[in-house]
């Protein structure tokens, strides 16, 4: 779908944090957890011998930065990407849901994503070029 803003609304910055504020849902930590689902003990073999079982690792941690600039917003070190691009579009509405947006999602399911959400709609974003003398 189209992300389509009444220009009668305040800046379109705000209305994606405070949609993003408002959907937004307090998920426990499940590492803070004393009951663990998986299985951890001693297991015997046929043989009689006992094997020691280790617990699974914890599942990796993914963040995301997405900095919202007066003219547009970038994600991570990224280019800058338009407010009203229609591709932005499905993106835009899943940071108003609180929910990741499909591209930022890790190719494994295990892998917890965060995303942080950056207000610098005061300052416009520009390139910032390093120059080397020789």
């Amino acid at each position: 779908g189209m992300l389509v803003q009444d220009p009668t609304k305040g800046n379109q910055v705000d209305e994606i944090f405070n949609q993003a504020r408002q959907s937004a849902v307090e998920r426990p930590d499940l590492r803070a957890s004393s009951s663990s689902k998986a299985f951890t003990g001693t297991a015997r073999l046929l043989s009689g011998e006992t094997v020691s079982s280790a617990p699974a690792p914890p599942p990796e941690n993914v963040s995301h930065n997405i900095t919202f600039w007066r003219n547009g917003f970038t994600v991570d070190d990224g280019p800058l990407r338009g407010m009203d691009d229609p591709a932005n579009a499905s993106f835009l509405e899943s940071i108003m849901r609180s929910e990741c947006p499909r591209e930022l999602e890790p190719a494994d399911k295990k892998t917890r994503v965060h995303v942080e959400l950056i207000n610098k709609r005061e300052e416009d974003y520009s390139v910032r070029l390093c120059s080397l003398h020789f």
